[in-house]
């Protein structure tokens, strides 16, 4: 099964793919960073973010994608303009019919690294540990492929969970 991670953000929009299979690791497929220009307008940018997700939901064919969730920060027009660019992020994802999960970042934290106060070094560390990879170039990149970690590690302890009820 393919997982996409996205950190959505008003000027970088970072993805991460990993694969996932019952019995084993998540494992690396491709991160990266849609780069939107902050001159432009803000329809230009999210008609530029929906055709480059289209592009990646179309190479990878995710069947689940994993969001991070808006936490309500000082700017209240930033908080706007990020769930614009959230709700792209979520039609792209129904666009192909891929389920859609939202976490908070505490809880990203929390689930990849064991503490929900984990600074960015530490998530860094267990992002490219977890994965084996030696590095991650963007801090949005490494974000999006700890959302995609989470949300397998939430499918694992969902699966467990229904075993034991059995």
């Amino acid at each position: 099964m393919i997982i996409l991670g996205l950190d959505p953000g008003g000027s970088y929009t970072g993805y991460g793919v990993i694969e996932v299979s019952e019995y084993s690791e998540p494992k690396h497929i491709a991160h990266g960073v849609i780069t939107l220009t902050k001159k432009k307008s803000l329809s230009s940018k999210l008609l530029k973010l929906s055709e480059e997700l289209g592009q990646l939901m179309s190479m990878y064919s995710p069947s689940e994608v994993a969001i991070e969730r808006i936490f309500l920060g000082k700017n209240a027009d930033s908080a706007f303009k990020l769930g614009h660019v959230r709700g792209v992020c979520m039609m792209e994802a129904e666009r192909i019919g891929a389920s859609i999960s939202e976490y908070a970042p505490k809880k990203i934290k929390k689930i990849v690294t064991g503490s929900g106060s984990a600074d960015k070094e530490q998530v860094r560390w267990m992002v490219l540990h977890l994965l084996n990879q030696q590095s991650v170039e963007k801090d949005d990149a490494t974000d999006a492929l700890a959302i995609a970690v989470c949300h397998s590690r939430q499918r694992q302890a969902a699966a467990t969970l229904r075993e034991l009820n059995k």
